[in-house]
Formats: C-alpha cells, sequence, structure tokens
C-alpha cells in the first residue's frame, strides 16, 4: 500500500514517556499491498520530467515485448521464495517484478521505477528497500538505484547509489561461483554470500529471498530528489523489489541533557537471531527498552522501574520478527534516544 505521510512524535506514536521527543518521519512508503490501487491510480505511465511531482512512475523505456506475455513494465506479483510468500501479519504478499526475458532474447531492458519527489532534511535521511532475483546465480537479474536531483525524466538520473550485479557468463550452479561473470564487476551478486537463498528442487540454481537493503542519503541533503529503480538486465529472467521506504529519525529536545549521554549501542546490526543492547544510565529511573516496525508497532519491549545509575546490557531475540528495519528506543524519566537497526 502507497503511503506517503509523517508519523507522529513518539510521544504518540512510539509512547514514549515524561518529555522526550523523538520524531519517526516516513517520507515515503510502498509495500505493494494496495493490489487494487498500485500500477494503476497515482502511477503516472511514463516520465513527465515534471520537478516536485507526487504520484510514483512505471515506465517501460525499451518497448520490447515480453518472450513470456508479461507486462513489459514493472507490476505486481507473488514473491517468488516459500519463505516470502506471507506478510508479518499472515496476509498474502505482493511485491513489485520485472521481467528482462524479452522476445527474441533481445538485450536493452530498461524499466524504470520511480519514486514521487521528497527532500533529504539531513543525515538520518535514508532509503530502505527490499529485493529478491527469481534465480540465482544462473540468469540472475541485477538492477541500479539511481538518483535525480532535478526531474524524474530518465536522463537525468546520473548518480548511481547501490548496483546489483547480472549473470554474465557460467554454469555449475551455486556451489560453483567461482566459474561465473556478472556484471557490472563489484556490484552485490544475490546468494553469493550463502544466504537469503532457498533450494530449486528442479535446478542447480536456488530462488533469491527477499533481502532488506539501506543506503544514507547524506549526499543529498538540502535536495529535493527522486529515486529509480531501473531493472536494466539483458536476457536473464525476473527481478523484484519491496517494502521500499525512505525514513528520517530525529530525537530532539528532552527535559535535560542527560538523554544525551545514554550511549545507546545495539549489536550486531544487521541480526538474525539476538540483538544486544547495551547503555549507560546517567541517572536512577524506571526505564523501558522497546523496539517498533517501520509503522510505529511495538513488538519487543522490557521495563524496569528504579534502574540505578551505571552500564547495562539487555539481550532480545529477534528470530521471530520479519526481515526489515526497525527502531530501538530507550526510554527514561528524563528522556530518551532511539537507533535504528535491520533484522535479517
Amino acid at each position: 500500500m502507497k503511503r506517503i505521510f509523517t508519523l507522529l512524535t513518539a510521544a504518540l506514536l512510539l509512547g514514549g514517556l515524561n518529555n522526550a521527543n523523538a520524531q519517526i518521519d516516513t517520507l515515503i512508503w510502498e509495500d505493494f499491498q494496495d493490489t487494487a490501487n498500485v500500477f494503476v491510480t497515482g502511477w503516472d505511465a511514463f516520465p513527465s520530467g515534471t520537478v516536485g511531482a507526487m504520484n510514483w512512475t512505471n515506465f517501460d523505456e525499451d518497448g520490447i515485448a515480453d518472450a513470456n506475455a508479461r507486462p513489459q513494465e514493472w507490476f505486481l506479483s507473488a514473491p517468488y521464495a516459500d519463505a516470502d510468500t506471507a506478510t508479518a501479519m499472515g496476509d498474502a504478499n505482493f511485491v513489485a517484478a520485472s521481467s528482462s526475458w524479452l522476445q527474441g532474447y533481445a538485450p536493452g531492458n530498461r524499466n524504470w521505477m520511480i519514486t514521487p519527489s521528497f527532500t533529504v532534511l539531513d543525515s538520518t535521511t535514508r532509503l530502505f528497500w527490499k529485493s529478491a532475483p527469481r534465480q540465482t546465480p544462473t540468469y540472475i537479474d541485477g538492477y541500479s538505484i539511481l538518483v535525480s536531483t532535478t526531474d524524474n525524466n530518465e536522463t537525468s538520473f546520473t548518480n548511481q547509489i547501490f548496483c546489483a550485479g547480472q549473470y554474465l557468463s557460467g554454469s555449475g550452479g551455486i556451489d560453483s561461483l567461482v566459474n561465473y561473470t556478472f556484471d557490472p564487476a563489484g556490484c552485490f551478486v544475490h546468494g553469493e554470500d550463502g544466504m537469503f537463498i532457498e533450494p530449486d528442487p528442479t535446478s542447480t540454481n536456488v530462488v533469491g529471498q527477499l533481502r532488506p537493503f539501506e543506503v544514507n542519503l547524506w549526499q543529498f541533503i538540502g535536495q529535493d530528489i527522486y529515486i529509480a529503480f531501473l531493472h536494466n538486465s539483458d536476457d536473464d529472467n525476473l527481478i523484484s523489489v519491496d517494502d521500499i521506504g525512505v525514513i528520517k529519525t530525529t530525537v530532539v529536545n528532552s527535559v535535560d541533557d542527560l538523554a544525551e549521554k545514554f550511549n545507546l549501542n545495539a549489536y550486531p546490526n544487521p541480526a538474525n537471531n539476538n540483538l544486544q543492547i547495551s547503555f549507560e544510565m546517567p541517572a536512577t529511573s524506571n526505564l523501558e527498552i522497546a523496539i517498533y516496525n517501520v509503522l510505529g508497532e511495538k513488538v519487543k519491549s522490557m521495563s524496569n522501574d528504579n534502574v540505578v545509575q551505571g552500564i547495562y546490557n539487555h539481550m532480545f531475540d529477534v528470530s521471530d520478527l520479519a526481515a526489515g528495519v526497525y527502531s530501538v528506543r530507550i526510554s527514561a524519566e528524563f528522556g530518551a534516544t532511539t537507533t535504528s537497526i535491520i533484522v535479517e
């Protein structure tokens, strides 16, 4: 479901204590669950070049028909991996998919999915997303994420902030990656580290599971930008993306400066089983540590009364949380602070 909105301050959204305010601004959010409206209402059919446009753009630049009668641009699809078929709430999951397998095995696939314009306010503004190829390593699809600082015309996207490599040559399957070449060299290759994959019983390939990513947008501070997901693989198969978000996190003005002395740390980050929280209590106070998802819903918490001054550690089991971005918030009577984590 596409939502462009600003979340409330922590006192309302995150259940903050007393006079502490932590603000999470969700500038863009798209999880592709609004199946009646995604790629229909509010989605431009082609780049208009409009400065400050507030619609998403879905655009097939190459104009070449798909070899399997799939849509020529990005389209709504079920995920490829069994692990991704349901959301955290148990609903059927949907992703944005794009095909590079064109008629006549033609090269030149170029499918654009472009966000609305938004302003990068400070160094806490970050892009989050998930992606998965239909298969890896043979015929794995790659893609690029590009930024425009002017308008949403495809020729304006001159800043690359992420790239995933596509299959170029090689054979043997996931256990023979040394035999493979991917393009462009040096880009991320899904499954190369043995993570976020599941077996395909009919092939030496494996199926890609949705993997979370994060990029800080600090280099664009003060600018209005657009972000493009460009599927630019040639004659491979399918790529998918999901849960695209642009989020800004701010901690503002506690009662005094004590909250700045929490020295909050969360590790490992990314985490997949146990998350260790270390912090310092600068004064005796009631205390709550909580984990929130991107919608501001509390998913984990612990609290204690009259925690005395000192250094503490607390471990959360996050193995039951869906992969994605979360906020860890520590709240006391004198203030609060927040940090972000990724659960894989």
